[in-house]
């Protein structure tokens, strides 16, 4: 054991000189009076360069959010515009279905009981309508 005078010792030259229990040196007093008196100039133009800095960093992830903002937009968008183009290919399907002749025939067939004609038929008159007609049919829609 240490006695107690030696103890005492000790705690002055650690409180003197720190951990590691060397005597500073003149360069670093130098050091330290050099950086400590900075001028009010000096201080302003720091404190001017931390808030244009901080400024920077705040408008940069202020610009961050609205592009990723407008980026979910255009993505939601996209799928929205996804969705509606499938739609319409399936609309165009089914008309293509609809308008399809094979179809529409075979439906007038069963459904309707329709019969297609093989041959057409023309009927041709032979005679001249007289101006007599004519007069007829004016009278009947005058009446």
């Amino acid at each position: 054991m240490m006695p107690a005078e030696q103890w005492y010792e000790y705690q002055k030259v650690y409180k003197k000189h720190g951990i590691n229990m060397k005597p500073k040196t003149e360069k670093m007093k130098k050091l330290k009076k050099e950086t400590a008196d900075m001028s009010l100039r000096e201080k302003i133009t720091w404190i001017t360069l931390l808030l244009v800095a901080g400024l920077l960093l705040v408008s940069i992830v202020e610009l961050s959010n609205h592009s990723d903002n407008f980026q979910y937009s255009i993505n939601k968008m996209e799928k929205e515009n996804m969705s509606l183009l499938s739609e319409i290919e399936n609309l165009n399907i089914e008309l293509n279905k609809a308008n399809n002749i094979e179809i529409i025939e075979k439906k007038a067939e069963v459904d309707l009981g329709m019969i297609k004609a093989k041959t057409f038929e023309y009927i041709e008159e032979e005679k001249p309508i007289s101006k007599e007609f004519a007069m007829l049919l004016r009278r009947e829609a005058h009446n």
